[in-house]
Formats: C-alpha cells, sequence, structure tokens
C-alpha cells in the first residue's frame, strides 16, 4: 500500500530542519550560572532539557522562523481552511522584519512526550485554531488520527452537499463522508485495532471539519450558483473553440485547484465535482 502523505519534505529539507535545532540546541543545552532566575538566584550549571530548549527557541523569532520556513508550508494540514505560511517583510534600514509565522503544533503534546519536543515529524506548521484553540493540551496518538506527515486526510475523505429543497443554492448542507475503500485498511501497522476508516473519522471530527465547512456556505453557493447559471449545453457549445478541459476550469476556477495553496481548497474543489457530476459534464 503506497500513501502520499499530506505534507511531503525532501531529504534536504528535513536536513536543513534539523541541522537548524540541533545546531541551537548545542548553543543554548548550558544554562550559564552567571544567569540569575525571576528570583534573582544564579542558576546551576546543567543541560536544559527537551521541553525547555522548545519553549527557548520558540521565544527566538530567527530561529522560529527560519524553521517554519524550511518546512514551506502554505495552508494549515489539520484544516485545509487557514493559511499557515511565513510572512517577512522589510524595515527602513533594507533588513528584514518577521512579521508572523504558523503556529507549531505537537503533534504529540509536549508534556505527554517531552523527548519528542524539538522533532522534525514532531513539529506541525498550523494555524492559532488548530493548534491552540482545538488541540490545546490534547495529543494526537497514531493509533486514532491522522498525521499530515505520514496519512493524508485530504485524499481519504470527500465535501458532500446535501440538498433539502429545490432551491439548493440556498437550501443546502455540507457533510463528509469517508471513503468506504479505507475499511479493513491498515496504513498504520503499529496499531491493528482500528482502521483508517475510523481513524479518518475521528480525525475529522477531532478537528470540527464538517462544521466548520459549514461556515463558509457563502462560498460554496457561488460555486452551485454558477451550476445554476451555465447549462451542460452552453459548455458544450463552447467545445467548439475551447478545449472542455480548460472550458470548465475557466467557468469553474476550483476544478483541479491545488488544496496544498488554496484555503478551504479541498471542500471548494469537491463540491466543484459534485455539480459537474449533476450536470454531466464529468464522471
Amino acid at each position: 500500500m503506497n500513501i502520499n502523505p499530506f505534507i511531503v519534505i525532501s531529504k534536504e529539507q528535513r536536513n536543513s530542519i534539523e541541522k537548524k535545532i540541533r545546531d541551537f540546541c548545542k548553543d543554548n543545552e548550558i544554562i550559564n550560572p552567571k544567569l540569575k532566575n525571576k528570583k534573582g538566584k544564579k542558576h546551576k550549571t546543567r543541560k536544559r532539557t527537551p521541553l525547555e530548549l522548545y519553549d527557548l527557541l520558540s521565544k527566538n523569532k530567527d530561529v522560529a522562523f527560519e524553521i517554519a520556513r524550511l518546512y514551506q508550508i502554505e495552508i494549515c494540514p489539520y484544516c485545509n481552511e487557514n493559511y499557515a505560511y511565513v510572512c517577512i517583510s522589510e524595515n527602513n534600514d533594507g533588513s528584514e522584519k518577521k512579521v508572523f509565522r504558523p503556529d507549531f503544533d505537537h503533534y504529540y503534546c509536549k508534556s505527554k512526550g517531552a523527548s519528542k519536543a524539538l522533532k522534525v515529524y514532531n513539529l506541525i506548521p498550523s494555524c492559532q485554531v488548530c493548534n491552540s484553540r482545538i488541540k490545546g493540551q490534547n495529543s494526537n496518538d497514531r493509533a486514532e488520527h491522522y498525521h499530515p506527515f505520514f496519512d493524508n486526510l485530504f485524499a481519504d475523505f470527500d465535501f458532500v452537499v446535501d440538498v433539502f429543497s429545490a432551491n439548493y443554492v440556498d437550501d443546502f448542507n455540507i457533510d463528509t463522508v469517508v471513503k468506504n475503500s479505507l475499511v479493513h485498511r491498515y496504513s498504520f501497522k503499529e496499531y491493528r485495532k482500528k482502521d483508517d476508516y475510523e481513524r479518518a473519522k475521528k480525525t475529522i471530527e477531532f478537528f470540527y471539519l464538517k462544521e466548520r465547512a459549514n461556515y463558509h456556505k457563502q462560498e460554496i453557493s457561488s460555486i452551485l450558483s454558477i451550476a445554476a447559471n451555465n447549462s451542460i449545453q452552453r459548455i458544450l457549445n463552447l467545445q467548439n473553440v475551447i478545449d472542455q478541459k480548460d472550458i470548465i476550469k475557466a467557468v469553474f476556477p476550483y476544478y483541479e485547484c491545488d488544496i496544498k495553496k488554496t484555503s478551504l481548497g479541498k471542500l471548494k474543489k469537491d463540491v466543484t465535482e459534485y455539480v459537474l457530476k449533476k450536470m454531466g459534464i464529468i464522471k
């Protein structure tokens, strides 16, 4: 079984991130006895723990921004809703101005897996909603949830539109459907009690993807409106001068969009495919 994970980093990227973390830890692993703590007492000479080093690293703008930039992630891999890019501007003197960066979510919570606090695959560049508001101190578990470095949740479920009346542009609901092919598929081989179908469902529920999608009905309504205002015959007539795929992309801009670079790309792409199938344009 070949799983193409949602987050793919090259060997060079991984080595660069690991080196950046390793160099930072080497420079800061010893607490200088000359430094004083908040109570004014001198620190004893000792090595910092991985958790202490991470807390120190997260406060170091230069290093934290550089590590986030090395991941090259643009959209939160948990929700596909919020952006998770690094924003760099320029100061008046021409130097870099670090505006904001994505959060580093610890897939395995720091308090429960302190030894993994600085591991590349445990630092997930993500949005603040998924990291701070939803996850908080909760820890994910690969036996229960998808891991974006090893799994691809967005390839394993579809957003679907439930139409409640003939006026489907305004009267509809958005649901999530996990693919039946995941039943009895075990991509996490170390744990055989839950197949990918159950893990996918739990991950969707954990990040409230269905509920969050329904807050974006206005954007989805615009896709449905395009379908309502463009008959299949009108599109077929255009095929005499334009290739069919180009027509579809011109009329439905989210057809085959890159969901790793588009906010709500998965939702918009799925709904676009839904209306195209309803119109009989694609199978």
